[in-house]
Protein backbone atom coordinates (compact mmCIF):
# COMPACT_ATOMS: atom_id res chain seq x y z
CA UNK A 1 0.00 0.00 0.00
CA UNK A 2 1.40 3.59 -0.76
CA UNK A 3 0.20 6.71 1.32
CA UNK A 4 0.24 10.13 -0.52
CA UNK A 5 -0.86 13.53 1.39
CA UNK A 6 -0.50 15.90 -0.92
CA UNK A 7 -1.16 20.21 -1.31
CA UNK A 8 -1.89 20.78 -4.96
CA UNK A 9 -1.35 23.89 -6.68
CA UNK A 10 -3.97 26.30 -6.80
CA UNK A 11 -5.40 26.79 -10.69
CA UNK A 12 -4.93 30.42 -9.96
CA UNK A 13 -6.24 33.30 -12.53
CA UNK A 14 -3.55 33.16 -15.01
CA UNK A 15 -2.35 31.34 -18.09
CA UNK A 16 1.00 30.72 -16.33
CA UNK A 17 -0.86 29.11 -13.06
CA UNK A 18 -3.28 27.44 -15.46
CA UNK A 19 0.02 25.71 -17.37
CA UNK A 20 0.96 24.94 -14.14
CA UNK A 21 -1.88 23.04 -12.69
CA UNK A 22 -2.47 21.46 -15.84
CA UNK A 23 1.51 19.74 -15.75
CA UNK A 24 0.67 18.70 -11.85
CA UNK A 25 -2.69 16.76 -13.30
CA UNK A 26 -0.47 15.23 -15.98
CA UNK A 27 1.97 14.04 -13.37
CA UNK A 28 -0.54 13.07 -10.71
CA UNK A 29 -2.61 10.79 -13.33
CA UNK A 30 0.84 9.33 -14.55
CA UNK A 31 1.42 8.80 -11.06
CA UNK A 32 -1.85 7.28 -9.87
CA UNK A 33 -1.86 4.80 -13.06
CA UNK A 34 1.42 3.55 -12.50
CA UNK A 35 0.88 2.58 -8.79
CA UNK A 36 -2.51 0.57 -10.18
CA UNK A 37 -0.07 -1.04 -12.95
CA UNK A 38 1.93 -2.46 -10.15
CA UNK A 39 -0.87 -3.42 -8.27
CA UNK A 40 -0.20 -1.02 -5.42
CA UNK A 41 -3.21 0.05 -3.45
CA UNK A 42 -3.15 3.51 -2.94
CA UNK A 43 -4.67 5.61 0.52
CA UNK A 44 -4.40 9.32 -0.98
CA UNK A 45 -5.18 12.44 1.75
CA UNK A 46 -4.25 16.21 0.97
CA UNK A 47 -5.51 19.57 0.03
CA UNK A 48 -6.08 18.83 -4.25
CA UNK A 49 -7.14 22.49 -4.31
CA UNK A 50 -10.43 21.15 -6.77
CA UNK A 51 -13.87 20.45 -6.31
CA UNK A 52 -15.36 17.65 -8.11
CA UNK A 53 -18.64 18.44 -8.97
CA UNK A 54 -21.42 21.56 -8.19
CA UNK A 55 -22.09 19.17 -5.33
CA UNK A 56 -18.92 20.12 -3.27
CA UNK A 57 -20.04 23.81 -3.12
CA UNK A 58 -22.26 25.25 -0.60
CA UNK A 59 -25.78 24.64 -3.09
CA UNK A 60 -26.65 28.34 -2.50
CA UNK A 61 -23.21 29.88 -3.78
CA UNK A 62 -22.72 27.66 -7.20
CA UNK A 63 -23.62 30.20 -9.42
CA UNK A 64 -20.92 33.01 -7.24
CA UNK A 65 -18.43 30.34 -7.54
CA UNK A 66 -18.81 30.00 -11.02
CA UNK A 67 -18.55 34.11 -11.75
CA UNK A 68 -15.14 34.30 -10.07
CA UNK A 69 -11.91 34.54 -11.33
CA UNK A 70 -10.61 35.97 -14.92
CA UNK A 71 -13.38 36.68 -16.54
CA UNK A 72 -10.86 36.78 -20.16
CA UNK A 73 -9.83 32.66 -19.72
CA UNK A 74 -10.91 30.15 -22.11
CA UNK A 75 -14.64 28.88 -20.76
CA UNK A 76 -12.94 25.61 -19.28
CA UNK A 77 -10.78 27.82 -16.75
CA UNK A 78 -13.64 30.70 -15.78
CA UNK A 79 -14.99 30.14 -12.13
CA UNK A 80 -13.24 30.23 -8.65
CA UNK A 81 -9.97 28.66 -8.66
CA UNK A 82 -11.08 25.22 -7.68
CA UNK A 83 -14.27 25.15 -9.30
CA UNK A 84 -13.52 25.01 -13.18
CA UNK A 85 -14.97 22.96 -15.49
CA UNK A 86 -11.01 22.00 -16.78
CA UNK A 87 -10.16 21.44 -13.29
CA UNK A 88 -13.16 19.13 -12.52
CA UNK A 89 -12.63 16.99 -15.78
CA UNK A 90 -9.02 16.39 -14.53
CA UNK A 91 -10.27 15.29 -11.40
CA UNK A 92 -12.91 13.15 -12.97
CA UNK A 93 -10.24 11.54 -15.14
CA UNK A 94 -7.54 11.28 -12.35
CA UNK A 95 -10.77 8.73 -10.39
CA UNK A 96 -11.66 7.09 -13.39
CA UNK A 97 -7.69 5.89 -14.67
CA UNK A 98 -6.52 6.05 -11.10
CA UNK A 99 -9.07 3.56 -10.48
CA UNK A 100 -9.56 5.93 -7.15
CA UNK A 101 -12.45 6.04 -4.71
CA UNK A 102 -13.84 9.33 -2.69
CA UNK A 103 -14.34 8.40 0.23
CA UNK A 104 -16.17 11.00 1.84
CA UNK A 105 -18.77 10.89 -1.13
CA UNK A 106 -18.77 7.59 -0.52
CA UNK A 107 -19.98 7.61 2.86
CA UNK A 108 -21.78 10.68 2.02
CA UNK A 109 -23.88 10.31 -0.85
CA UNK A 110 -26.15 13.16 -0.45
CA UNK A 111 -25.43 16.97 -1.74
CA UNK A 112 -25.72 18.67 1.81
CA UNK A 113 -28.49 21.84 1.80
CA UNK A 114 -27.11 23.15 4.99
CA UNK A 115 -23.95 25.47 4.94
CA UNK A 116 -23.17 24.76 8.81
CA UNK A 117 -22.45 21.27 8.36
CA UNK A 118 -19.38 19.91 7.63
CA UNK A 119 -19.56 19.14 4.05
CA UNK A 120 -17.00 22.27 3.38
CA UNK A 121 -12.92 22.00 3.89
CA UNK A 122 -12.48 25.16 2.56
CA UNK A 123 -14.44 28.20 4.09
CA UNK A 124 -14.19 31.82 3.08
CA UNK A 125 -13.07 34.17 6.37
CA UNK A 126 -14.42 37.21 7.94
CA UNK A 127 -11.89 39.17 6.21
CA UNK A 128 -11.00 42.93 6.36
CA UNK A 129 -10.38 43.24 3.02
CA UNK A 130 -13.89 43.74 1.42
CA UNK A 131 -12.62 41.79 -1.47
CA UNK A 132 -12.06 38.98 0.76
CA UNK A 133 -15.54 39.55 2.68
CA UNK A 134 -17.82 37.75 -0.38
CA UNK A 135 -16.74 34.80 0.64
CA UNK A 136 -17.44 34.93 4.13
CA UNK A 137 -19.78 31.82 4.81
CA UNK A 138 -19.35 29.94 1.76
CA UNK A 139 -17.98 26.77 1.22
CA UNK A 140 -16.22 24.30 -0.79
CA UNK A 141 -14.82 20.86 -0.47
CA UNK A 142 -11.16 20.97 -2.40
CA UNK A 143 -9.27 18.31 0.13
CA UNK A 144 -10.11 14.37 -0.51
CA UNK A 145 -9.48 11.13 0.75
CA UNK A 146 -8.82 8.82 -2.21
CA UNK A 147 -8.57 5.02 -2.06
CA UNK A 148 -7.97 2.37 -4.68
CA UNK A 149 -10.94 0.31 -5.86
CA UNK A 150 -10.38 -2.47 -4.50
CA UNK A 151 -9.93 -0.82 -0.86
CA UNK A 152 -13.81 0.62 -0.86
CA UNK A 153 -15.54 -2.32 0.83
CA UNK A 154 -12.92 -1.49 3.69
CA UNK A 155 -14.22 2.23 4.46
CA UNK A 156 -15.97 2.59 7.76
CA UNK A 157 -15.72 6.28 7.98
CA UNK A 158 -14.62 9.52 6.36
CA UNK A 159 -15.28 13.28 7.62
CA UNK A 160 -14.14 16.59 7.70
CA UNK A 161 -13.74 17.44 11.49
CA UNK A 162 -14.72 21.33 11.58
CA UNK A 163 -18.00 22.94 10.67
CA UNK A 164 -19.92 26.57 10.06
CA UNK A 165 -19.31 29.73 9.09
CA UNK A 166 -17.43 30.55 12.16
CA UNK A 167 -15.40 27.39 11.05
CA UNK A 168 -15.74 25.65 14.78
CA UNK A 169 -12.66 22.90 14.91
CA UNK A 170 -10.70 23.86 12.17
CA UNK A 171 -8.67 27.11 10.94
CA UNK A 172 -9.09 27.24 7.02
CA UNK A 173 -8.63 23.51 5.88
CA UNK A 174 -9.86 20.95 8.81
CA UNK A 175 -8.44 17.75 8.99
CA UNK A 176 -10.06 14.82 7.25
CA UNK A 177 -9.83 11.50 8.61
CA UNK A 178 -10.48 8.39 6.25
CA UNK A 179 -10.91 4.91 8.24
CA UNK A 180 -9.94 1.24 6.41
CA UNK A 181 -10.96 -1.70 8.73
CA UNK A 182 -9.92 -5.12 7.21
CA UNK A 183 -9.46 -8.94 8.27
CA UNK A 184 -5.78 -10.72 8.15
CA UNK A 185 -5.86 -14.49 9.30
CA UNK A 186 -3.31 -15.90 11.81
CA UNK A 187 -1.06 -18.90 11.14
CA UNK A 188 -3.56 -20.39 13.40
CA UNK A 189 -6.72 -19.22 11.20
CA UNK A 190 -7.78 -16.66 13.52
CA UNK A 191 -8.85 -13.43 11.94
CA UNK A 192 -7.53 -10.42 13.04
CA UNK A 193 -9.68 -6.72 12.50
CA UNK A 194 -6.80 -4.27 11.55
CA UNK A 195 -8.42 -0.84 11.17
CA UNK A 196 -5.60 1.79 9.80
CA UNK A 197 -6.63 5.71 10.43
CA UNK A 198 -5.47 8.18 7.03
CA UNK A 199 -5.66 12.02 8.20
CA UNK A 200 -5.08 14.60 6.04
CA UNK A 201 -3.82 17.87 7.99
Amino acid sequence: MVVVNTYVPNNGTTPPSFKRRREWNATALEFAERRRNEGKAVVWIGDLNTTHTSMDVTQPDRDFFFNQGSKDADRGDRGQPGYTPNEQLAHSELLQKGQLVDAFRHMHPEVSQLPDDPHWSWRGAAAVHASHAKYFGKGMRIDFSLVSRELEPLIISADILGRGKERTGAYSHPRRMCDLVGKKKTQDGLALRRRARAWGL
